[in-house]
């Protein structure tokens, strides 16, 4: 019993944490917008980009969104334990199919 009361706190602790990442990762990447990049060495909010580079920055990223990941999973004989079987990454333009 003590073993499945340390599990149950370390899985809701590991659980916690990753939530909390993750919100913090989406505010910033969405709220804040800090995912252009122009330069190796600064980092741009898409509001501080003249007109021209806003229109190279939605074409760049209209051309990304072609691209699909897809992960195929499955699982164990008893239908208890998942396991990932394949990675994989389409391209909806060119019809490509890549593996990761």
């Amino acid at each position: 019993m003590k073993t499945f009361k340390l599990f149950m706190k370390v899985f809701g602790l590991t659980l916690l944490v990753s939530v909390i990442i993750a919100v913090i990762a989406f505010y910033i990447a969405y709220e804040k917008n800090f995912v252009v990049k122009l330069d190796e060495e600064e980092l741009y909010t898409r509001d501080e980009l003249s007109e021209e580079e806003q229109i190279i920055y939605d074409k760049q990223r209209a051309l990304s969104e072609d691209n699909k990941t897809v992960a195929i999973l499955g699982v164990d004989k008893g239908g208890e334990r998942p396991d990932t079987i394949m990675v994989l990454n389409y391209n909806e333009k060119t019809h490509d199919v890549a593996g990761i």
